[in-house]
Order: structure tokens, then C-alpha cells, then sequence
């Protein structure tokens, strides 16, 4: 998380197992893609802990919090309260149910996919080969029925996203490889030299 510009807030071992809360967008740490950032550190989580033996899962949601200082002046700590971070812990634990690793918010996925349809709308033709899959973001997201959720009067919907593999840049063929492996052997004889 700390590497994708994100703040660690919270590790405690509880009736869920170790629970890690993670930040993004927090004041003087903002990025205009906090949420795919947040995405991207989620998987990566759960990468390095399945390799671990472990069986992670993640909740990831976007939304509007309290983060500041609470508790009394002389003990206090900085923390983050809201429905989607309480929205998050029913995601993580939704996870099994849905015999998944990572389940997001609605909100979560709408600003990512916002923010892929600015960039795309920025780019010119079809040269970009960071847009490579179908909404330019890197991920797809399969929408769940909305669920009654505890804390919430309406039912929540939710999203399952996946990790778009993007094509790798096929090895140059024809005149073009030719005129490079020429390049390449010149270097080779010069260095013999």
C-alpha cells in the first residue's frame, strides 16, 4: 500500500483474523487515481500473503470519511470513520461467500472507470498501448444484485473486479527485426575491437 501512495492506518488482530486498514486520499496524499491505486495495492496483497500460505481478502471501498485526530488530548489517535470504511470489513468478509479474493463498492468502481474514460478521451487513435483492454482501466468489474447491508437503509450494491491481462508487445518481424539484428551485431564487432 505504502508504495502505491497509500497510508497504512490500522493492524489488529480480531474475530476476522489480522485485519489491515489502508488509506488513499488522505490530506497531503492524494492521487486523481486513488482508486485504481488502491485496487492495484489490494491485489498486490493478496498476492504476496497467498504465496505466504495465507488466505487474504480484501474489501475495497471509496467514499466520503471522517479522518483526524479522536480521543482525549493526552490519548489520542488519527482515524479514519465512515459507512464505506465500515462497508469495507462486510466487503472482506463477503469475499467467502462469493469464493473470491477482492470485492469493491460501486462508487470504487466508478471512479476508476472515470478515470479511464478521461485518460482514453485524451488519447489519440488507437496508438495507446496503455489502453489496450475494453475501458482503458486495467480492469473489468462483474456487478453483484444489491444486498441489504447492515448500517445501510438501502441495499448495497458491489463489484467483483478483475485484473485485465494486457497484452505483451509481440518482438519485432520483418525489415524492422532484420535492420535491428544488424544493429546488434555491429555493436557486437565494435566491442571486439
Amino acid at each position: 500500500a505504502l508504495a502505491s501512495g497509500g497510508a497504512l492506518r490500522q493492524f489488529v488482530l480480531d474475530d476476522k483474523g489480522a485485519v489491515v486498514i489502508w488509506t488513499f486520499g488522505l490530506p497531503g496524499s492524494t492521487y486523481e487515481d486513488n482508486a485504481r491505486r488502491a485496487l492495484q495495492s489490494g491485489f498486490a496483497m493478496v498476492n504476496v500473503l497467498k504465496a505466504l500460505g495465507l488466505s487474504p481478502r480484501v474489501g475495497a471501498t471509496s467514499g466520503r470519511v471522517f479522518c483526524g485526530l479522536v480521543g482525549a488530548p493526552y490519548r489520542c489517535e488519527y482515524a479514519v470513520m465512515g459507512p464505506c470504511v465500515n462497508l469495507a470489513a462486510r466487503l472482506m468478509c463477503a469475499c467467502a461467500k462469493h469464493d473470491t479474493r477482492v470485492l469493491c463498492n460501486d462508487e470504487l468502481r466508478d471512479r476508476v472507470l472515470a478515470l479511464s474514460s478521461r485518460k482514453s478521451k485524451g488519447s489519440r487513435g488507437s496508438s495507446d498501448s496503455d489502453h489496450d483492454d475494453v475501458n482503458g482501466s486495467g480492469y473489468e468489474f462483474v456487478a453483484f444484485d444489491p444486498v441489504p447491508v447492515k448500517g445501510y437503509t438501502d441495499p448495497v450494491a458491489f463489484c467483483l473486479p478483475k485484473r485485465i491481462e494486457r497484452t505483451p508487445i509481440p518482438a519485432p518481424r520483418g525489415l524492422r527485426a532484420e535492420k535491428m539484428a544488424l544493429q546488434e551485431g555491429s555493436e557486437d564487432e565494435e566491442d571486439d575491437e
